[in-house]
């Protein structure tokens, strides 16, 4: 591919106007020589610094066009344009009237919006709307001198690095230049200041002087671009500084977290561990209550023996001999003993003749181990004091 026709270049330049298709076809002229993008930035504000208002503004649209579409493939042409243009808009804008301001407003607003330079670029060209009616005009093509507003604060979105970059790059450059000028110095210089300068001419001191004042130009424009390019980095090692406080704060933060969700969750599955564990055994029986043990032990214990029929009343007697001997019978053979006793006492003292000698007769008659009741009581009867 052929290079950049410098003269082509300064031709249609030099023909642009504000419409649309003068400004997009010389923009897709300049994309074309991408490789090329810090020529044509140089050449545009070479361009610029002679041109008229009207043209200006034509060249800022072209600037604006060539930008946006050319970080599509890359940030070449963003930042070669972004050393020149600060330096073309305080100068334009110092002079410009409200019409032509308020048209460069809303290109640096455009820029702003979708941060073409980055938060700082942005901020430069804010700061340069706010100052340029307070601060005297330079001279387009003077170096810039090192300004906070062109540091790339922290959070800058990554414009930082273009403008870093830019800075670096524009810092090479001016050293190239510096150097070569130096060199033509060093030949210059001594053949008139040195043994034998005496003899030298106007044109030869005149020619001497004029390249230590260019190597003096330059030396300036390396210093005030090494200086931007050294507040460049202080200001992306600041941002990673802050990065890695915020990263840092986040990690212990997270690592808090994890611990707290770590112990909540080793809870949760002792208690579900629990859980299945007791599901796991059998169910209890409820122990039973002293009334119902008390049931349970009264039906398991074996039935009573009957006890012995009451004996029937006696028929009365035909006389009182018959009815002290019926009650002497009914004595021998009752239970209640006291009771038949008591009766017997209460006959009348001749009724008790012989009632002795019939009782002790009856009593004889009696089955050998039964008792005075004539039963015998069971040795497993229910007793409370047994418990």
């Amino acid at each position: 591919m052929a290079g950049l026709s410098e003269d082509a270049y300064r031709e249609r330049l030099n023909q642009l106007n504000a419409s649309q298709q003068s400004v997009e076809g010389t923009s897709s002229y300049c994309l074309f020589y991408r490789a090329q993008a810090r020529r044509i930035a140089e050449i545009w504000e070479e361009v610029f610094s002679r041109a008229d208002q009207p043209k200006r503004l034509a060249m800022v649209y072209l600037a604006n066009d060539i930008i946006q579409n050319g970080r599509k493939k890359g940030p070449e042409f963003a930042q070669e344009f972004y050393k020149v243009l600060p330096r073309a808009l305080r100068h334009m804008m110092g002079k410009a009237d409200e019409k032509t301001r308020a048209s460069l407003n809303k290109v640096i607003r455009v820029w702003d919006e979708r941060k073409v330079f980055g938060s700082s670029g942005s901020k430069t060209f804010h700061e340069l709307v706010h100052e340029v009616r307070a601060a005297p005009s330079p001279a387009v093509g003077a170096p810039p001198a090192a300004s906070p507003g062109q540091v790339a604060p922290p959070g800058g979105g990554g414009g930082g690095a273009v403008l870093l970059a830019a800075a670096l790059a524009a810092a090479e450059g001016a050293a190239a230049r510096a150097a070569a000028l130096a060199g033509a110095v060093a030949v210059a210089a001594p053949q008139v200041l040195g043994p034998g300068g005496g003899a030298a001419g106007v044109a030869q001191v005149a020619a001497a002087r004029g390249a230590v004042h260019g190597l003096l130009e330059a030396a300036q424009a390396e210093v005030g671009e090494r200086q931007r390019a050294a507040a460049q980095l202080r200001a992306l090692l600041g941002e990673q500084e802050a990065g890695v406080a915020a990263a840092a704060a986040q990690l212990q933060a997270a690592q808090q977290q994890l611990a707290q969700l770590d112990s909540r969750l080793a809870e949760l599955q002792g208690t579900a561990a629990a859980a299945a564990a007791a599901a796991a055994l059998p169910p209890m029986q409820p122990e039973p209550s002293f009334g119902a043990w008390n049931q349970q032990q009264t039906e398991a214990a074996p039935p009573l023996p009957p006890q012995a029929a009451a004996a029937p009343a006696p028929a009365p007697p035909a006389d009182a001999a018959s009815e002290a001997a019926a009650l002497a019978a009914a004595l021998a053979k009752s239970q209640n003993s006291e009771a038949l006793l008591a009766a017997l006492m209460a006959l009348p003292q001749e009724q008790h003749a012989g009632l002795g000698a019939d009782l002790a007769g009856m009593l004889q008659q009696q089955p050998a181990g039964n008792g005075a009741g004539g039963l015998e009581e069971p040795d497993d009867l229910y007793d409370p004091e047994d418990l």
